[in-house]
């Protein structure tokens, strides 16, 4: 017997689980991790996760500038249980635009050779992109944007960098197909061409 209080915690998926564990072990208390990312009301006894309880999520995550990637990812799992396999498939391949800036910290004055290799990732990616001197426009499929993102970070630091920073916008709308739109600075530079 020991003299503070005892959690169990591992393979916590809904309110049963956490019952079952609590009598086998006489445990004070059961914890869980991923149980609550799929489902944060499970221990209100809660089979699936209530919309209003993602609603509520959503408001929060706004207001606290919670990245896109980390929103769409928890969003995800809690309705993963509720959307079909077409659904799910919908959400994850979301088509957006945005802009991209990667900011190497710590370095040398000059920022080439990181860029440079941005923009191979960027290439080798089939990604629609549009590289300037503050950025880089995109528009794609959304789980493409998310590993270009990742990978651009990675080889920053793996190039020498002790820090990188990376600041994405994006945008998504259904009025209007994005797959089949051009990129704006393109649309742009065509109505300027057009009325020369």
């Amino acid at each position: 017997s020991v003299s503070v209080p005892v959690l169990a915690n591992g393979g916590i998926f809904s309110l049963a689980d956490a019952e079952t564990m609590y009598s086998q072990t006489g445990v004070d208390g059961v914890m869980s991790a991923r149980g609550l990312l799929k489902n944060p009301a499970f221990f209100a006894g809660h089979e699936h996760t209530p919309i209003e309880c993602v609603e509520k999520y959503v408001g929060r995550a706004l207001a606290y500038g919670t990245p896109t990637p980390i929103l769409h990812h928890h969003i995800m799992y809690m309705m993963e249980s509720q959307m079909s396999a077409v659904e799910r498939r919908s959400f994850n391949s979301m088509y957006v635009s945005g802009e991209i800036q990667i900011v190497p910290i710590g370095t040398e004055a000059s920022f080439t050779r990181y860029i440079a290799q941005v923009k191979t990732i960027l290439n080798d990616s089939g990604l629609q992109h549009t590289m300037h001197d503050s950025g880089t426009n995109f528009q794609g499929d959304y789980a493409l944007v998310s590993q270009v993102v990742q990978k651009c970070m990675e080889s920053v630091l793996e190039n020498g960098a002790p820090r990188v920073l990376c600041f994405v916008k994006f945008g998504a709308r259904t009025d209007k197909d994005y797959s089949k739109e051009l990129p704006a600075a393109e649309k742009v530079q065509r109505y300027l061409g057009a009325g020369q």
